[in-house]
């Protein structure tokens, strides 16, 4: 008895797992998309979730479209959007570097106009995840999802 339930539940897993098709997909309306992975830091992008960092007392880290909270990429410079506050902008350089908050080896940007900053960053899908000091030392890290991006 048990020799079949075994081998039922491997089978049940097996079947589970076989349905899961590469990437992404969220459903709109009757159909699903798939989301394409995004490898390019080039374009605007709005922040929607962010851990760490001094958030105000009873906000989650989760904030809805619109915030105004944006970067924006070309080949070599960065515009910081924030809400409520002035545009900083400048020039970068994209480098390897080993993250704190990750223990690994990541994608950096160097912002040489802000004191020589050093932010990690990584794509997972079409989110792009940025990485900033530590968060036992208000560190954030906060995800930002592409703004009118053609994909």
């Amino acid at each position: 008895m048990t020799h079949k339930l075994i081998i039922n539940s491997l089978a049940a897993l097996f079947l589970l797992a076989g349905c899961h098709k590469p990437g992404d997909t969220s459903n709109t309306g009757n159909h699903a998309v798939e989301k394409k992975q995004i490898t390019s830091l080039e374009g605007e992008w709005e922040l929607r979730v962010i851990y760490g960092g001094m958030l105000p007392q009873g906000s989650g880290p989760n904030l809805q479209p619109g915030t105004g909270n944006r970067w924006k990429f070309t080949a070599d410079t960065y515009q910081m959007i924030p809400k409520d506050g002035p545009v900083t902008t400048g020039t970068y350089s994209r480098l390897k570097d080993s993250s704190l908050q990750t223990n690994r080896m990541m994608d950096a940007i160097l912002l040489k106009d802000a004191g020589n900053a050093i932010v990690h960053y990584e794509f997972n899908i079409d989110t792009l995840i940025l990485y900033s000091g530590m968060i036992a030392a208000d560190g954030t890290i906060q995800k930002y999802v592409p703004v009118n991006r053609v994909q």
